[in-house]
């Protein structure tokens, strides 16, 4: 059964998620007559800020707003811990910075998009695992902290093996958005990029 918030009707009475013996949003009309920016704002910077993520997740599918739960909730980053900087074979969940509340409304406007990243030349690889992949690739959480830094497109996941090529999983609005960051970041130095618009996407980890 889906663990929703259940506030204390003694100092919130009126609160839009107080529920019924049987489960049922009280105020189920409030949700369904306000728009899809109001619902994010109220999870995210109004008086539902304080719940858990599975609090709102359960929410949102309540109310049939599951679309808004990528924009709301706190995304998760997976990374399979096997590569030179990191002799652990294992999963990880390390909570991504790169929702904070104030970019919820634009991220209503973003789109999923995976970018093939092709390195210039050898000689600009091994520089890029010399110079760069020691401290980015670090750890999973130094990751996130580095990712977090950059502005415009929101990198989301990174996927680095040994050939020619890596892939990316960013969030902008446009493939533009995309290519100016890494110009920005000066990564257009080490490698070029090829960006397609996925539509679709779908992920296990969400259900976590």
């Amino acid at each position: 059964m889906p663990r929703f918030y259940t506030p204390d009707l003694g100092d919130e009475r009126e609160s839009p998620f107080a529920r019924d013996g049987d489960n049922k949003l009280v105020r189920r009309s409030f949700w369904l007559d306000i728009s899809d920016r109001s619902v994010v704002m109220a999870p995210t910077r109004g008086i539902g800020a304080h719940l858990t993520d599975d609090q709102k997740r359960a929410h949102l599918a309540d109310i049939r707003r599951e679309h808004l739960i990528d924009a709301i909730c706190i995304q998760e980053i997976y990374r399979r811990r096997a590569d030179p900087y990191i002799a652990v074979d294992e999963y990880t969940r390390v909570p991504h910075p790169l929702k904070p509340a104030i970019d919820a409304e634009r991220r209503l406007k973003m789109k999923h998009w995976i970018a093939v990243h092709t390195w210039n030349s050898e000689d600009d690889k091994l520089k890029f695992e010399k110079e760069i992949a020691p401290s980015l690739l670090e750890s999973e959480e130094k990751w996130v902290e580095i990712v977090s830094e950059l502005e415009g497109a929101d990198l989301q996941q990174t996927w680095v093996g040994d050939g020619a090529f890596f892939f990316c999983h960013w969030q902008a609005e446009s493939e533009q958005h995309v290519l100016d960051t890494l110009a920005a970041n000066d990564l257009d130095a080490f490698f070029h990029t090829a960006v397609y618009e996925m539509e679709t996407f779908m992920s296990r980890y969400r259900q976590k």
